[in-house]
């Protein structure tokens, strides 16, 4: 349908309450006649747009906003984003995956490692059972003779270690002549002190009891009697609670011992590091006094034996001559085999 044009069709008057109008023709027209309503509104629009683009807002409002941007645009700065996280992510998985294996390659080295120690210990144990023609009693736990020389290995190689650096606080010690033997010395005398004590203070508290019990002094121990019956449960007893025995009488005699040889430093045995030192040297030299037969300490060879002697990390390959001990041998007083090789300094 055509709208009439706006220069022939003019509304003369607005109707205020009325329902006709009079057009140019002079004829009445129907206010409600739907073909009239919407020529008048087109009039209307039309009248609008040209006012609006007189003043320049058409432009104005037909332009998008510069601060607005274009949905194809945001839509690929989104895109753009989604792919440089999956990028990070898939950089973050790889780093993952690298780390998970070289984790599992530890863990499987430190398997490996374990395995080797573990098969060590057991040739080691093996050659102890052909040297000593004796199995271990598995029941006696920590005080089988396998774990002693373990111990004994472990205080040599880290808690005389631990010690050396403790005697690094006394100031006065360095005035002595070539202090550093004089330190490995002091840490020597340690354990061979700690174990005299141990083995005198077992056979006193052994005497002591069968003089209460009236066991006779000379008593062998070898009658099947009432006398054997409390010299092998005496012997038993003893063995059994090396790990709990309260060894605080040996410490403090080995603590006494070392103050008389160094009066010069009384607050050496005091030092955190000299003092566990000290209780893990009595403790194991309890240990050692109370198996059957006793484990005993070489340490008086003046010649370098392969077979019972390991060289100081600085020792003369070329000489034999043992200037000092580093560390004691242990010795199986049973068959005279070598339990563990003494560290001496050639």
């Amino acid at each position: 349908m055509q709208y009439p044009d706006d220069s022939r069709l003019r509304v003369r008057s607005q109707p205020q309450a009325g329902r006709f109008t009079q057009t140019r023709s002079g004829s009445v027209a129907n206010l409600n006649d739907p073909s009239l309503m919407r020529a008048q509104q087109y009039t209307i629009d039309r009248q609008t747009m040209m006012q609006q683009q007189a003043r320049g807002s058409l432009t104005t409002t037909a332009l998008p906003s510069r601060s607005r941007r274009p949905s194809s645009m945001v839509n690929g700065n989104a895109s753009n984003e989604i792919l440089m996280e999956m990028e990070r992510m898939k950089r973050a998985i790889m780093s993952l995956q690298e780390q998970l294996a070289f984790a599992e390659d530890t863990i499987t080295a430190m398997r490996l490692k374990e395995r080797e120690a573990n098969d060590r210990k057991a040739q080691d144990l093996q050659k102890q059972i052909e040297s000593n023609g004796r199995f271990e009693n598995l029941c006696q736990g920590a005080t089988r003779p396998s774990q002693i020389v373990e111990k004994y290995d472990i205080l040599y190689t880290q808690g005389r270690i631990d010690a050396i650096d403790d005697l690094d606080k006394i100031a006065g010690l360095s005035k002595y002549g070539k202090h550093q033997e004089m330190k490995q010395k002091v840490l020597y005398g340690i354990m061979v002190a700690s174990y005299k004590v141990a083995y005198d203070y077992l056979n006193q508290l052994k005497l002591n009891i069968r003089r209460l019990l009236g066991i006779p002094e000379k008593y062998t121990g070898n009658e099947k009697d009432s006398y054997g019956e409390v010299v092998n449960f005496l012997n038993t007893y003893f063995q059994s609670t090396t790990q709990t025995f309260n060894v605080e009488p040996i410490v403090e005699d080995v603590q006494e011992q070392l103050a008389q040889l160094l009066p010069e430093f009384p607050s050496l045995s005091k030092l955190p590091g000299i003092a566990l030192y000290t209780a893990d040297c009595c403790r194991i030299a309890w240990a050692m006094v109370n198996q059957f037969p006793p484990m005993e300490l070489e340490h008086s060879q003046e010649k370098f034996v392969p077979e019972m002697h390991a060289r100081f990390h600085s020792s003369s390959e070329k000489s034999n001559k043992i200037k000092m001990y580093v560390w004691p041998c242990l010795v199986d007083s049973n068959n005279k085999s070598i339990l563990y090789k003494g560290v001496v300094w050639t």
